[in-house]
């Protein structure tokens, strides 16, 4: 589990170590109306990448895969950090989330393979600590190589995490081979890039640069209705399907998911624009920015692990989940009021809000 961990370590602090730097490098490299498109890009191919991922492990095995994962996520790191417009590093960081989506299609997966259900909670817990942990340090340092060093240096800092990581895991992570072999579901991978591409495309041109009832946008929004119909009618009629549809008869497993999307849409919208706002609006700079977004994330770790921990004991998973869920609306309400008069100690107190509530969502 060491690699695995390290591994998750590295994906979780490329996600966020990006975020404090970026008015920098776009004082940089030019091109503010593509500020959006440095997440989205990523965005874009680490979410296509995560099932795509974890249905190709369960047919040839998770090592290859993980390593792999993280070996293009350092590549991606290296070409980001190299990158001379904003263009060519909302590829590279495409490249980037490739890797990550590899990295977390493959962790969570192989608690399942390793530990019995009754244990299992309590890993989830310490794999989502690590990553909240990952998360706390990553805006932290981006804010202090952009400040002290090199915006550049926010890419080339994964470096020696992931060469770690990659010799552990070639050395010391298993060879866990599935028991059959089965086909690969083609039409499914077509058909769920095609769902998920146009809408998040519209997610983040919406409001920006198109109205949200333009044209443009409800016609990405239709595409990927229309495909994701088409998607669930394969899924339903292929032996070997790439998402399972029955799955989701589960109540448990639809909820999850269901806390999952919102779980996510909650942390990744907050490190991506708090930032923003605290050295933008309030007027700090890159590290006090990180130093704003390090208490949600130490909140998030500590409340993940106490929470992993009270599920395996206890088998209290519906009552923390809605609390869980209660405090990061909470602290999502907070954060929406905050205003041009806001200061450092109220963006710091409605991030560890959301920070614990994320935390008791996280296991789930």
């Amino acid at each position: 589990m060491a690699g695995t961990l390290l591994g998750l370590f590295t994906a979780a602090m490329d996600m966020t170590v990006v975020s404090t730097s970026l008015p920098r490098i776009v004082a940089s490299l030019g091109g503010l109306g593509l500020f959006p498109w440095v997440f989205t890009s990523f965005m874009i191919t680490s979410t296509t990448a995560v099932p795509i991922v974890g249905k190709l492990t369960d047919l040839f095995g998770r090592k290859p895969f993980y390593i792999a994962g993280v070996a293009i996520l350092l590549l991606g790191s290296v070409l980001s950090g190299s990158s001379q417009t904003m263009e060519q590093l909302i590829a590279f960081r495409a490249v980037q989330g490739l890797g990550a989506g590899m990295i977390m299609g493959i962790a969570f997966a192989i608690v399942g393979d390793v530990f019995p259900p009754a244990e299992r909670g309590k890993w989830s817990g310490l794999m989502a600590g690590v990553f909240a942990s990952a998360s706390v340090l990553g805006p932290l340092i981006g804010g202090a190589l952009t400040d002290h060093v090199h915006w550049r240096w926010v890419f080339y800092i994964n470096l020696p995490l992931g060469s770690v990581a990659l010799a552990v895991l070639f050395f010391g992570m298993p060879t866990l081979r599935p028991l059959a072999r089965a086909s690969l579901d083609y039409m499914g991978i077509v058909l769920l890039v095609a769902t998920v591409v146009p809408a998040l495309l519209a997610l983040s041109w919406a409001g920006s640069r198109y109205d949200w009832a333009s044209p443009e946008i409800i016609g990405m929004f239709i595409w990927s209705a229309v495909a994701l119909a088409m998607f669930i009618y394969a899924e339903l009629h292929t032996e070997e399907p790439l998402l399972p549809m029955g799955l989701f008869r589960n109540r448990i497993f639809a909820v999850s998911a269901v806390v999952t999307l919102m779980t996510g849409i909650a942390m990744f919208g907050a490190l991506s624009y708090i930032p923003l706002f605290v050295q933008g609006v309030i007027g700090a700079s890159a590290t006090n920015s990180g130093l704003v977004t390090m208490p949600m994330m130490i909140a998030m770790a500590i409340s993940a692990a106490i929470t992993g921990q009270i599920m395996s004991r206890l088998g209290r998973y519906r009552l923390l989940g809605v609390a869980g869920l209660i405090i990061m609306t909470a602290g999502m309400y907070l954060l929406a009021q905050m205003d041009a008069n806001a200061t450092n100690f109220i963006a710091r107190r409605n991030m560890v809000v959301m920070g614990i509530g994320l935390g008791m969502s996280l296991p789930l």
